[in-house]
Protein backbone atom coordinates (compact mmCIF):
# COMPACT_ATOMS: atom_id res chain seq x y z
CA UNK A 1 0.00 0.00 0.00
CA UNK A 2 2.85 2.42 0.69
CA UNK A 3 4.39 1.59 -2.70
CA UNK A 4 1.05 2.15 -4.48
CA UNK A 5 0.49 5.44 -2.68
CA UNK A 6 4.04 6.57 -3.46
CA UNK A 7 4.01 5.81 -7.18
CA UNK A 8 0.46 6.92 -7.99
CA UNK A 9 0.72 10.17 -6.02
CA UNK A 10 4.08 10.96 -7.64
CA UNK A 11 2.42 10.61 -11.03
CA UNK A 12 -0.21 13.13 -9.95
CA UNK A 13 2.01 15.63 -8.06
CA UNK A 14 5.02 15.68 -10.39
CA UNK A 15 3.05 17.73 -12.94
CA UNK A 16 0.78 20.77 -12.64
CA UNK A 17 -2.77 20.13 -11.55
CA UNK A 18 -5.00 19.68 -14.63
CA UNK A 19 -7.72 22.26 -15.21
CA UNK A 20 -10.21 19.54 -16.13
CA UNK A 21 -9.30 16.34 -14.27
CA UNK A 22 -10.43 12.98 -15.57
CA UNK A 23 -13.80 11.96 -14.06
CA UNK A 24 -13.73 9.33 -11.34
CA UNK A 25 -15.24 6.42 -13.27
CA UNK A 26 -12.87 6.67 -16.30
CA UNK A 27 -9.98 7.06 -13.88
CA UNK A 28 -10.93 3.89 -11.99
CA UNK A 29 -11.45 2.11 -15.30
CA UNK A 30 -7.88 2.87 -16.38
CA UNK A 31 -6.55 1.65 -13.05
CA UNK A 32 -8.59 -1.56 -13.15
CA UNK A 33 -7.35 -2.48 -16.63
CA UNK A 34 -4.01 -3.56 -15.20
CA UNK A 35 -5.24 -5.61 -12.24
CA UNK A 36 -8.72 -6.99 -12.93
CA UNK A 37 -8.08 -9.60 -15.68
CA UNK A 38 -5.82 -11.72 -13.49
CA UNK A 39 -8.11 -11.28 -10.49
CA UNK A 40 -11.03 -12.57 -12.54
CA UNK A 41 -8.98 -15.51 -13.82
CA UNK A 42 -7.79 -16.59 -10.36
CA UNK A 43 -11.29 -16.24 -8.91
CA UNK A 44 -12.61 -18.42 -11.72
CA UNK A 45 -9.99 -21.06 -10.85
CA UNK A 46 -11.35 -21.36 -7.32
CA UNK A 47 -14.96 -21.35 -8.52
CA UNK A 48 -14.20 -24.33 -10.77
CA UNK A 49 -12.52 -26.29 -8.00
CA UNK A 50 -14.65 -29.34 -7.24
CA UNK A 51 -15.63 -28.64 -3.68
CA UNK A 52 -18.90 -28.00 -1.91
CA UNK A 53 -19.73 -24.39 -1.16
CA UNK A 54 -22.27 -22.95 1.22
CA UNK A 55 -24.97 -20.43 0.39
CA UNK A 56 -22.93 -17.74 2.14
CA UNK A 57 -19.93 -18.42 -0.11
CA UNK A 58 -22.05 -18.24 -3.28
CA UNK A 59 -23.61 -14.98 -2.10
CA UNK A 60 -20.13 -13.51 -1.61
CA UNK A 61 -19.02 -14.39 -5.15
CA UNK A 62 -20.55 -11.25 -6.79
CA UNK A 63 -18.88 -9.09 -4.14
CA UNK A 64 -15.58 -10.77 -4.92
CA UNK A 65 -15.95 -10.20 -8.66
CA UNK A 66 -16.85 -6.53 -8.07
CA UNK A 67 -13.91 -6.04 -5.65
CA UNK A 68 -16.29 -5.18 -2.81
CA UNK A 69 -15.56 -8.16 -0.59
CA UNK A 70 -13.19 -6.41 1.84
CA UNK A 71 -14.57 -2.89 2.11
CA UNK A 72 -16.57 -3.83 5.22
CA UNK A 73 -16.28 -7.03 7.29
CA UNK A 74 -18.82 -9.63 6.14
CA UNK A 75 -18.51 -12.74 8.30
CA UNK A 76 -20.68 -15.78 8.93
CA UNK A 77 -20.02 -19.05 10.75
CA UNK A 78 -16.31 -18.45 11.14
CA UNK A 79 -15.76 -17.37 7.53
CA UNK A 80 -15.25 -13.87 6.12
CA UNK A 81 -15.86 -12.68 2.58
CA UNK A 82 -12.35 -11.19 2.43
CA UNK A 83 -10.68 -14.60 2.39
CA UNK A 84 -13.13 -16.58 0.26
CA UNK A 85 -12.04 -17.90 -3.12
CA UNK A 86 -8.59 -16.36 -3.74
CA UNK A 87 -7.74 -15.41 -0.18
CA UNK A 88 -5.00 -12.91 -1.04
CA UNK A 89 -7.20 -10.76 -3.29
CA UNK A 90 -8.57 -8.77 -0.34
CA UNK A 91 -5.95 -6.07 -0.93
CA UNK A 92 -7.50 -5.26 -4.34
CA UNK A 93 -10.72 -4.24 -2.60
CA UNK A 94 -8.71 -1.94 -0.33
CA UNK A 95 -6.92 -0.46 -3.35
CA UNK A 96 -10.26 0.40 -4.92
CA UNK A 97 -11.08 2.57 -1.88
CA UNK A 98 -7.63 4.16 -1.86
CA UNK A 99 -7.84 5.02 -5.57
CA UNK A 100 -11.02 6.97 -4.88
CA UNK A 101 -9.18 8.90 -2.15
CA UNK A 102 -5.94 9.34 -4.11
CA UNK A 103 -6.62 12.56 -6.01
CA UNK A 104 -8.15 14.39 -3.01
CA UNK A 105 -5.08 13.38 -1.00
CA UNK A 106 -2.77 14.62 -3.77
CA UNK A 107 -4.62 17.93 -3.85
CA UNK A 108 -4.09 18.18 -0.09
CA UNK A 109 -0.37 17.34 -0.16
CA UNK A 110 0.53 19.17 -3.39
CA UNK A 111 1.55 22.37 -1.59
CA UNK A 112 2.69 20.88 1.73
CA UNK A 113 6.13 21.75 3.06
CA UNK A 114 8.82 19.21 3.86
CA UNK A 115 8.34 19.72 7.59
CA UNK A 116 4.61 19.04 7.26
CA UNK A 117 5.28 15.84 5.27
CA UNK A 118 7.71 14.59 7.92
CA UNK A 119 5.09 15.29 10.59
CA UNK A 120 2.52 13.27 8.62
CA UNK A 121 4.95 10.38 8.19
CA UNK A 122 5.69 10.33 11.91
CA UNK A 123 1.96 10.47 12.71
CA UNK A 124 1.17 7.58 10.36
CA UNK A 125 3.87 5.46 11.96
CA UNK A 126 2.59 6.19 15.47
CA UNK A 127 -0.95 5.35 14.33
CA UNK A 128 0.30 1.85 13.38
CA UNK A 129 0.18 0.98 17.08
CA UNK A 130 -3.61 1.55 17.14
CA UNK A 131 -4.54 -1.44 14.91
CA UNK A 132 -2.01 -3.52 16.81
CA UNK A 133 -3.62 -2.53 20.14
CA UNK A 134 -7.08 -3.40 18.77
CA UNK A 135 -5.96 -6.85 17.68
CA UNK A 136 -8.37 -9.48 19.08
CA UNK A 137 -5.78 -11.47 21.14
CA UNK A 138 -5.39 -8.41 23.37
CA UNK A 139 -9.08 -8.73 24.31
CA UNK A 140 -9.23 -12.49 24.72
CA UNK A 141 -12.14 -13.43 26.96
CA UNK A 142 -13.72 -9.97 26.87
CA UNK A 143 -15.38 -10.17 23.45
CA UNK A 144 -17.61 -12.70 21.78
CA UNK A 145 -16.19 -15.00 19.15
CA UNK A 146 -18.08 -13.21 16.37
CA UNK A 147 -16.87 -9.76 17.55
CA UNK A 148 -13.26 -10.97 17.55
CA UNK A 149 -13.75 -12.34 14.04
CA UNK A 150 -15.19 -9.06 12.71
CA UNK A 151 -12.59 -6.82 14.41
CA UNK A 152 -9.74 -9.05 13.29
CA UNK A 153 -11.01 -9.03 9.70
CA UNK A 154 -11.43 -5.25 9.74
CA UNK A 155 -7.83 -4.75 10.91
CA UNK A 156 -6.11 -7.50 8.94
CA UNK A 157 -7.97 -7.33 5.60
CA UNK A 158 -9.87 -4.04 5.43
CA UNK A 159 -9.15 -0.51 4.16
CA UNK A 160 -9.37 0.97 7.67
CA UNK A 161 -6.43 -1.13 8.81
CA UNK A 162 -4.05 0.23 6.15
CA UNK A 163 -5.33 3.71 5.30
CA UNK A 164 -2.50 5.32 7.27
CA UNK A 165 0.01 3.24 5.29
CA UNK A 166 -1.39 4.54 1.99
CA UNK A 167 -1.38 8.14 3.28
CA UNK A 168 2.25 7.64 4.31
CA UNK A 169 3.05 6.71 0.71
CA UNK A 170 1.46 9.97 -0.52
CA UNK A 171 3.36 12.03 2.06
CA UNK A 172 6.63 10.23 1.19
CA UNK A 173 6.08 11.04 -2.48
CA UNK A 174 5.71 14.75 -1.74
CA UNK A 175 8.80 14.62 0.49
CA UNK A 176 10.77 12.91 -2.31
CA UNK A 177 9.80 15.69 -4.75
CA UNK A 178 11.01 18.36 -2.32
CA UNK A 179 14.19 16.52 -1.30
CA UNK A 180 15.57 14.97 -4.50
CA UNK A 181 14.00 16.90 -7.43
CA UNK A 182 14.46 20.42 -8.84
CA UNK A 183 12.77 22.54 -11.47
CA UNK A 184 14.30 21.66 -14.85
CA UNK A 185 14.16 25.27 -16.10
CA UNK A 186 15.34 27.17 -13.01
CA UNK A 187 17.33 24.50 -11.14
CA UNK A 188 15.59 25.50 -7.90
CA UNK A 189 13.18 23.66 -5.63
CA UNK A 190 9.81 22.77 -7.19
CA UNK A 191 7.04 25.35 -6.96
CA UNK A 192 3.38 25.60 -7.93
CA UNK A 193 4.34 26.76 -11.44
CA UNK A 194 6.86 23.96 -12.12
CA UNK A 195 6.02 22.04 -15.27
CA UNK A 196 9.02 19.65 -15.53
CA UNK A 197 11.13 18.12 -12.78
CA UNK A 198 14.71 16.86 -12.82
CA UNK A 199 16.47 14.47 -10.45
CA UNK A 200 19.18 16.03 -8.26
CA UNK A 201 20.57 13.11 -6.24
CA UNK A 202 23.33 15.21 -4.67
CA UNK A 203 20.67 17.39 -3.05
CA UNK A 204 19.29 14.51 -0.91
CA UNK A 205 20.79 13.63 2.50
CA UNK A 206 23.26 10.73 2.61
CA UNK A 207 20.94 8.53 4.70
CA UNK A 208 18.34 8.74 1.92
CA UNK A 209 20.81 8.33 -0.93
CA UNK A 210 21.87 5.04 0.67
CA UNK A 211 18.39 4.26 1.97
CA UNK A 212 18.29 0.71 0.63
CA UNK A 213 21.48 -0.34 2.39
CA UNK A 214 20.47 1.38 5.63
CA UNK A 215 16.89 0.08 5.50
CA UNK A 216 17.80 -3.54 4.85
CA UNK A 217 20.57 -3.41 7.50
CA UNK A 218 18.05 -2.19 10.10
CA UNK A 219 15.58 -4.88 9.04
CA UNK A 220 18.15 -7.67 9.40
CA UNK A 221 19.09 -6.37 12.86
CA UNK A 222 15.43 -6.25 13.91
CA UNK A 223 14.89 -9.83 12.71
CA UNK A 224 17.90 -11.09 14.66
CA UNK A 225 16.82 -9.30 17.84
CA UNK A 226 13.25 -10.60 17.60
CA UNK A 227 14.51 -14.11 16.94
CA UNK A 228 16.46 -14.01 20.19
CA UNK A 229 13.98 -12.12 22.39
CA UNK A 230 10.62 -13.44 21.09
CA UNK A 231 10.97 -16.53 18.86
CA UNK A 232 7.23 -16.69 18.09
CA UNK A 233 6.95 -12.93 17.32
CA UNK A 234 3.18 -13.29 16.92
CA UNK A 235 2.25 -9.92 18.42
CA UNK A 236 5.07 -8.02 16.72
CA UNK A 237 4.14 -9.58 13.38
CA UNK A 238 0.78 -7.80 13.29
CA UNK A 239 2.41 -4.55 14.36
CA UNK A 240 4.75 -4.74 11.36
CA UNK A 241 1.93 -5.97 9.13
CA UNK A 242 -0.17 -2.85 9.79
CA UNK A 243 2.46 -0.15 9.32
CA UNK A 244 5.09 -0.75 11.99
CA UNK A 245 7.74 -1.06 9.25
CA UNK A 246 7.00 2.39 7.78
CA UNK A 247 10.42 3.94 8.67
CA UNK A 248 12.29 1.05 7.06
CA UNK A 249 10.00 1.03 4.01
CA UNK A 250 10.38 4.80 3.52
CA UNK A 251 14.17 4.49 3.63
CA UNK A 252 14.09 1.75 0.98
CA UNK A 253 11.64 3.71 -1.18
CA UNK A 254 13.74 6.86 -1.05
CA UNK A 255 16.98 5.02 -1.74
CA UNK A 256 15.47 3.16 -4.69
CA UNK A 257 13.89 6.31 -6.13
CA UNK A 258 17.03 8.43 -5.90
CA UNK A 259 19.03 5.65 -7.56
CA UNK A 260 22.46 6.30 -6.02
CA UNK A 261 22.36 3.37 -3.61
CA UNK A 262 24.81 0.53 -4.42
CA UNK A 263 22.06 -2.07 -4.03
CA UNK A 264 20.04 -0.24 -6.67
CA UNK A 265 22.97 0.20 -9.03
CA UNK A 266 24.45 -3.30 -8.86
CA UNK A 267 21.55 -5.53 -7.77
CA UNK A 268 18.06 -4.16 -8.33
CA UNK A 269 18.78 -2.93 -11.85
CA UNK A 270 19.94 -6.33 -13.07
CA UNK A 271 17.84 -8.26 -15.56
CA UNK A 272 16.64 -10.90 -13.12
CA UNK A 273 15.35 -8.32 -10.64
CA UNK A 274 13.58 -6.46 -13.43
CA UNK A 275 11.80 -9.70 -14.30
CA UNK A 276 10.90 -10.30 -10.65
CA UNK A 277 9.49 -6.79 -10.45
CA UNK A 278 7.43 -7.31 -13.60
CA UNK A 279 5.88 -10.57 -12.38
CA UNK A 280 5.43 -9.52 -8.74
CA UNK A 281 1.68 -8.86 -9.07
CA UNK A 282 1.05 -12.16 -10.86
CA UNK A 283 3.20 -13.97 -8.32
CA UNK A 284 1.18 -12.51 -5.45
CA UNK A 285 -2.25 -13.42 -6.85
CA UNK A 286 -1.15 -16.89 -7.96
CA UNK A 287 0.34 -18.00 -4.66
CA UNK A 288 -2.92 -19.51 -3.39
CA UNK A 289 -3.95 -21.29 -6.65
CA UNK A 290 -0.46 -22.74 -7.13
CA UNK A 291 -0.10 -23.84 -3.50
CA UNK A 292 -3.55 -25.45 -3.50
CA UNK A 293 -2.77 -27.32 -6.72
CA UNK A 294 0.58 -28.59 -5.45
CA UNK A 295 -0.85 -29.54 -2.06
CA UNK A 296 -3.39 -31.79 -3.75
CA UNK A 297 -0.53 -33.97 -5.05
CA UNK A 298 2.25 -33.42 -2.50
CA UNK A 299 0.44 -33.27 0.85
CA UNK A 300 -1.63 -36.44 1.26
CA UNK A 301 -4.79 -36.00 3.28
CA UNK A 302 -4.32 -32.25 3.64
CA UNK A 303 -6.84 -29.63 2.61
CA UNK A 304 -4.11 -27.11 1.89
CA UNK A 305 -0.46 -26.36 2.51
CA UNK A 306 -1.05 -23.85 5.31
CA UNK A 307 -3.36 -25.90 7.51
CA UNK A 308 -2.66 -27.60 10.80
CA UNK A 309 -0.87 -30.49 9.14
CA UNK A 310 2.93 -30.14 8.82
CA UNK A 311 4.21 -28.99 5.44
CA UNK A 312 6.68 -31.45 3.84
CA UNK A 313 10.14 -30.18 2.99
CA UNK A 314 9.77 -31.22 -0.64
CA UNK A 315 6.74 -28.92 -0.92
CA UNK A 316 8.73 -25.97 0.45
CA UNK A 317 11.42 -26.62 -2.18
CA UNK A 318 9.15 -27.14 -5.19
CA UNK A 319 6.57 -24.44 -4.40
CA UNK A 320 8.75 -21.29 -4.97
CA UNK A 321 10.11 -22.66 -8.25
CA UNK A 322 6.68 -23.56 -9.62
CA UNK A 323 5.21 -20.25 -8.42
CA UNK A 324 7.86 -18.12 -10.14
CA UNK A 325 7.63 -20.13 -13.35
CA UNK A 326 3.82 -19.93 -13.39
CA UNK A 327 3.86 -16.20 -12.67
CA UNK A 328 6.31 -15.59 -15.51
CA UNK A 329 4.25 -17.58 -18.02
CA UNK A 330 0.96 -15.97 -16.97
CA UNK A 331 2.44 -12.47 -17.06
CA UNK A 332 4.10 -12.98 -20.45
CA UNK A 333 1.33 -14.81 -22.31
CA UNK A 334 -1.88 -13.64 -20.63
CA UNK A 335 -1.65 -10.45 -18.55
CA UNK A 336 0.62 -8.32 -20.74
CA UNK A 337 -0.94 -9.17 -24.15
CA UNK A 338 -4.47 -8.79 -22.82
CA UNK A 339 -3.67 -5.45 -21.15
CA UNK A 340 -2.16 -4.10 -24.38
CA UNK A 341 -5.18 -5.22 -26.38
CA UNK A 342 -7.64 -3.80 -23.87
CA UNK A 343 -5.86 -0.43 -23.70
CA UNK A 344 -5.84 -0.27 -27.49
CA UNK A 345 -9.58 -0.88 -27.56
CA UNK A 346 -10.17 1.80 -24.93
CA UNK A 347 -7.99 4.28 -26.83
CA UNK A 348 -9.90 3.67 -30.04
CA UNK A 349 -13.20 4.10 -28.21
CA UNK A 350 -12.01 7.44 -26.80
CA UNK A 351 -10.79 8.74 -30.14
CA UNK A 352 -13.82 7.76 -32.27
CA UNK A 353 -16.72 6.95 -29.94
CA UNK A 354 -19.36 7.48 -32.65
CA UNK A 355 -17.60 5.23 -35.15
CA UNK A 356 -17.08 2.53 -32.54
CA UNK A 357 -20.75 2.56 -31.57
CA UNK A 358 -21.75 2.42 -35.25
CA UNK A 359 -19.49 -0.56 -35.91
CA UNK A 360 -20.83 -2.44 -32.89
CA UNK A 361 -24.44 -1.64 -33.85
CA UNK A 362 -23.83 -2.77 -37.43
CA UNK A 363 -22.28 -6.03 -36.23
CA UNK A 364 -25.20 -6.62 -33.89
CA UNK A 365 -27.74 -6.00 -36.65
CA UNK A 366 -25.83 -8.28 -39.00
CA UNK A 367 -25.89 -11.04 -36.40
CA UNK A 368 -29.69 -10.97 -36.18
CA UNK A 369 -30.25 -10.44 -39.90
CA UNK A 370 -31.69 -13.50 -41.69
CA UNK A 371 -32.03 -13.78 -45.53
CA UNK A 372 -35.59 -14.25 -46.74
CA UNK A 373 -36.60 -17.29 -48.75
CA UNK A 374 -37.08 -16.55 -52.48
CA UNK A 375 -39.25 -18.32 -55.06
CA UNK A 376 -36.60 -18.20 -57.77
CA UNK A 377 -33.38 -19.78 -56.56
CA UNK A 378 -31.45 -18.53 -59.60
CA UNK A 379 -31.89 -14.91 -58.62
CA UNK A 380 -31.76 -15.50 -54.87
CA UNK A 381 -28.15 -14.27 -54.60
CA UNK A 382 -28.72 -11.09 -56.59
CA UNK A 383 -29.33 -8.08 -54.40
CA UNK A 384 -30.14 -4.81 -56.12
CA UNK A 385 -29.57 -1.57 -54.31
CA UNK A 386 -31.41 1.57 -55.43
CA UNK A 387 -30.21 4.93 -54.30
CA UNK A 388 -32.50 7.94 -54.57
CA UNK A 389 -30.64 11.00 -55.85
CA UNK A 390 -31.60 14.56 -56.71
CA UNK A 391 -30.31 15.48 -60.19
CA UNK A 392 -29.80 19.12 -61.06
CA UNK A 393 -30.32 19.86 -64.75
CA UNK A 394 -28.84 22.96 -66.37
CA UNK A 395 -31.14 25.58 -67.92
CA UNK A 396 -30.01 24.94 -71.53
CA UNK A 397 -30.54 21.19 -71.16
CA UNK A 398 -33.99 21.76 -69.71
CA UNK A 399 -34.92 24.03 -72.65
CA UNK A 400 -33.70 21.44 -75.17
CA UNK A 401 -35.68 18.68 -73.48
CA UNK A 402 -38.83 20.82 -73.53
CA UNK A 403 -38.40 21.63 -77.28
CA UNK A 404 -37.89 17.95 -78.13
CA UNK A 405 -41.04 17.09 -76.20
CA UNK A 406 -42.99 19.76 -78.18
CA UNK A 407 -41.70 18.30 -81.47
CA UNK A 408 -42.87 14.81 -80.44
CA UNK A 409 -46.31 16.14 -79.61
CA UNK A 410 -46.60 17.99 -82.98
CA UNK A 411 -45.45 14.89 -84.88
CA UNK A 412 -48.04 12.74 -83.22
CA UNK A 413 -50.74 15.32 -84.04
CA UNK A 414 -49.71 15.47 -87.75
CA UNK A 415 -49.15 11.72 -88.14
CA UNK A 416 -45.42 12.15 -89.00
CA UNK A 417 -42.63 10.16 -87.34
CA UNK A 418 -40.90 12.04 -84.52
CA UNK A 419 -37.40 11.42 -85.96
CA UNK A 420 -38.28 13.04 -89.32
CA UNK A 421 -39.85 16.13 -87.85
CA UNK A 422 -36.96 16.69 -85.46
CA UNK A 423 -34.25 16.87 -88.16
CA UNK A 424 -35.03 20.41 -89.04
CA UNK A 425 -35.13 21.50 -85.45
CA UNK A 426 -31.84 19.92 -84.46
CA UNK A 427 -29.62 22.59 -86.00
CA UNK A 428 -31.54 25.44 -84.39
CA UNK A 429 -31.46 23.66 -81.05
CA UNK A 430 -27.73 23.11 -81.36
CA UNK A 431 -27.06 26.79 -82.10
CA UNK A 432 -29.25 27.89 -79.21
CA UNK A 433 -27.48 25.54 -76.87
CA UNK A 434 -24.11 26.84 -78.06
CA UNK A 435 -25.22 30.42 -77.52
CA UNK A 436 -26.49 29.52 -74.04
Amino acid sequence: FILGGFILSYTEMSKPAPKEPLPLLPYLKKRLVTIYPLHFATTLMFVLFLEKRTVFEWCCLPLNLLLLHSIVPICHEGKCASYLYNGVSWFLSCLLVYWILLRPLCACFRQKSLRCCVFWLLGCWVWSFVPWALHPPHFAGHLSEYAELVIGNMIQAGPLGYLHVFIAGVAASRAFILIALVDEETGKSPSATTSRLMLAAEKAPAILRYGCCVGYAIWIAVCIILRVVDPSSTGVYWLFHNGGMLPIQILILMGGSIGADPLVTYVFKTHIFRILGRISYSQYLLQDPVSTFLAHYMIPGGNGPWGENPVPTKFLIVYPIVLLLTAYLVESYFVTPYNFWLRHQMQQAEETPEATCAVRLRALCKKFDRPRARKHPVTADIQLEYVARDVTVGSYMRMQMEEEADVDVQAEASGMPACASSEGESSSSGSESANE
